[in-house]
């Protein structure tokens, strides 16, 4: 939650995502948990409620943005302490501005801590990541909660995916199907993104700094989708969607639609012969490697632990 995603993301894989859903229902209910009985849920809802968030907003935005992860991959107290030991060594170390919220952000991260931990109400989890989300994004809010992956953490993020379960990863991936592109259509959508730009109008003023955005994105979007923790190919393939989206910049409307065939044959051969599965699996391996970066895991571990320890 609340990670800065590029407008050109929305590229859904319509039929995976629909398939997934429809094999899987709700993401966590059909995992097949009993309902947990009364008198535990409380318990659940009051161990929860005595988490504090941090004082800062970002490191309290930080936390959230951890807990909700391992909240959507419902990871195991097993698998909590293999990503707690991993996670070693492996946070981002970036100087962050000093981060600005209102009293309603800070109450609606504070509940929406209470419903992840607690962990009983799929339905109210994902009202409150959406209050929050509407929230953060208001003219009075300042976070600096970018995560920058670090060495580390992609070193490590391939063996912890291997750890997740099948059921894990599908119900992860249904959830998060509009933000897994293929890499020659999202390279096609940048550049029809690139043609909008320069034809309207309202974004004349601010068309170059707007294209160079969707450029360096796409390009590093790109990169690791085909090359996955291969930082060396990775960079090398970025540098080159790089290259082709600067001089597709350069085209009018109408040599770009002559040529469009022979752009999307081209961005192919960058891309090369991936298959979707390789490309999905460097997706996920590109998560766990933010989750593994951010500075506020090994704490929103512990909180996780903590109350699923005071509630048995």
């Amino acid at each position: 939650m609340m990670r800065c995603r590029h407008q050109l993301r929305g590229l859904r894989g319509a039929a995976m995502g629909a398939a997934l859903l429809l094999m899987l229902g709700s993401p966590r209910a059909a995992w097949g948990k009993p309902p947990k009985a009364a008198a535990t849920q409380s318990a659940d809802e009051a161990a929860a409620a005595a988490i504090e968030l941090p004082a800062d907003v970002n490191d309290a935005s930080l936390r959230i943005s951890a807990m909700d992860t391992i909240y959507e991959l419902d990871l195991s107290v097993q698998q909590l302490n293999a990503l707690r030991a991993a996670a070693t060594g492996t946070a981002a170390t970036t100087k962050r501005t000093p981060g600005q919220a209102t009293p309603q952000l800070l109450a609606a991260l504070k509940n929406f801590q209470t419903a992840l931990l607690a962990g009983k109400d799929d339905a109210q989890v994902a009202k409150l990541r959406n209050q929050v989300l509407d929230l953060a994004n208001g003219e009075d809010v300042q976070l600096d909660n970018g995560i920058v992956t670090t060495p580390a953490a992609r070193t490590r993020a391939p063996g912890l995916c291997l750890q997740l379960k099948a059921s894990q990863l599908a119900a992860y991936l249904a959830v998060h199907a509009d933000e897994v592109s293929d890499p020659q259509e999202l390279m096609m959508i940048t550049a029809d993104g690139l043609q909008d730009v320069r034809s309207d109008p309202a974004e004349k003023a601010d068309a170059a700094t707007i294209s160079q955005g969707m450029i360096q994105d796409t390009a590093s979007t790109v990169g690791a989708l085909v090359a996955g923790m291969n930082d060396v190919q990775a960079q090398a393939i970025a540098q080159r969607v790089t290259d082709w989206l600067r001089s597709v910049d350069t085209m009018t409307t109408p040599i770009f639609a002559k040529q469009r065939q022979t752009l999307e044959d081209s961005a192919g051969k960058i891309v090369g012969n991936m298959s979707p599965v390789a490309v999905l699996n460097n997706w996920l391996d590109q998560q766990m490697a933010i989750l593994l970066s951010n500075p506020q895991l090994p704490d929103a571990i512990d909180a996780i632990l903590k109350v699923r320890l005071q509630s048995q």
